[in-house]
């Protein structure tokens, strides 16, 4: 798959809960990551492309889709807590 790679910013303390992510930059305002935010959080336990995310959150969600990744990934961007690599 092509397109940017995308991974969690290393200065980004979280913990998983029971339905949700809650995560919070050093320094930061705290965020709760619920549905595909969640999901794509947990997904991006290493550089992904989006299209890898979509393929690890259709293992446990058949419906998930290209636009839930596309959304979750720009609120995860908006928010500070993903970063694109190289």
């Amino acid at each position: 798959m092509s397109g940017p790679r995308y991974r969690r910013r290393v200065d980004v303390l979280w913990r998983l809960a029971d339905d949700r992510v809650v995560a919070r930059r050093i320094g930061g305002d705290g965020l709760d990551l619920v549905g595909a935010a969640a999901m794509v959080w947990v997904a991006l336990d290493q550089g992904r492309v989006a299209g890898d995310v979509l393929f690890e959150l259709q293992t446990s969600d058949p419906s998930a889709s290209t636009q839930h990744v596309d959304q979750a990934l720009a609120q995860l961007m908006d928010a500070g807590l993903v970063e694109v690599v190289q």
